[in-house]
């Protein structure tokens, strides 16, 4: 993957989305860029334990009626956002191997600390490196009942915006 293929303002909208994203209540637990090899094209990964609480339908409607009511950069095209939980086999295989922790294992098993080197992280389908990433995932679980609040906060807001 050549991570020079991602335009500039493909990785400014990255940000922004983030941003548009903690505006309407949704933080995420990840999101990064990632070269998908299927589909031959960078996408948007968005990692959220909102996947497992409202379901990816649901989650997915949310983040088109955000986008078709413009409260999201009109750059990034839902159709390139790949969902995923933080229980999905890819991305617990990422914060296993502590592949964005400031402590990280690289490729051939080596620990190093501080700013992780731009080598390729593969797995899924997926390869990216660490300055494709806006934000990276907490250890911790998310409480049922803070899930609650976080989705209902999010579908309102998006609703509201939406109307």
């Amino acid at each position: 993957m050549d991570q020079s293929k991602l335009e500039e303002r493909s990785l400014k909208a990255g940000g922004d989305y983030l941003a548009a994203l903690r505006e309407l209540g949704l933080d995420p637990e990840g999101l990064f860029w990632a070269y998908d090899e299927a589909v031959k094209q960078h996408v948007l990964v968005l990692v959220t334990s909102l996947y497992d609480f409202a379901g990816p339908l649901e989650l997915s409607r949310t983040l088109f009626k955000a986008y078709a009511a413009s409260v999201t950069p009109q750059e990034i095209d839902p159709f390139v956002i790949r969902l995923h939980s933080p229980e999905h086999a890819v991305i617990r295989q990422f914060a296993e191997i502590g592949v964005l922790d400031e402590e990280f294992v690289d490729r051939e098993g080596r620990r190093s600390t501080g700013r992780a080197p731009t080598i390729p992280y593969r797995g899924g389908g997926m390869t990216f490196t660490r300055p494709l990433v806006y934000k990276w995932m907490r250890k911790r679980r998310i409480p049922v009942a803070d899930l609650s609040r976080r989705w209902t906060r999010f579908a309102r807001t998006v609703d509201r915006v939406a109307a």
